[in-house]
């Protein structure tokens, strides 16, 4: 009898073997064959290496400069990314979007331009009421579409 369960648990055992065999292997190595070529496509391979470039200059630049100081220009990352994809994608930028690279762009010169805020301290301070209250008001000027 104790003959019977171990032939029965190996059975399902080697049953169980053969449909990953059959199944999953086959699938597993297709799976690694496709990301693969994916990776040696033309457009996905340069991408892949301006990443690697991107990281190891960023590497680089923060065994050179305060990270308080470079951290904040990753920022540009957005208005690059707007600017690529209205001038070489073609899509179609909002007025919200535009108004939101303006900001970012404004909040980059101000962290850069101690100087300025040093200097001009009241200029300064009116500047982020006037940004505050545009935003405020572009609620009541532009009608936000749920994103889908």
């Amino acid at each position: 009898m104790n003959l019977d369960i171990n032939k029965e648990r190996v059975q399902k055992i080697g049953s169980a073997c053969r449909q990953i065999k059959e199944n999953w292997l086959p699938s597993a190595w297709q799976a690694l064959f496709n990301a693969c070529t994916l990776c040696l496509s033309p457009r996905v391979f340069a991408g892949l290496c301006v990443y690697v470039l991107s990281t190891v200059l960023w590497l680089v630049l923060l065994t050179k400069v305060p990270i308080s100081f470079l951290y904040p220009l990753l920022s540009f990352g957005y208005v690059l990314v707007l600017l690529i994809g209205w001038l070489g994608f073609g899509e179609k930028v909002s007025f919200v979007r535009w108004y939101g690279v303006l900001v970012i762009c404004l909040g980059i010169v101000f962290i850069y331009s101690e100087a300025l805020v040093n200097t001009h301290a009241f200029l300064f301070g009116a500047t982020l009421v006037a940004l505050a209250a545009s935003i405020l008001s572009a609620k009541h000027f532009v009608k936000l579409q749920p994103l889908s």
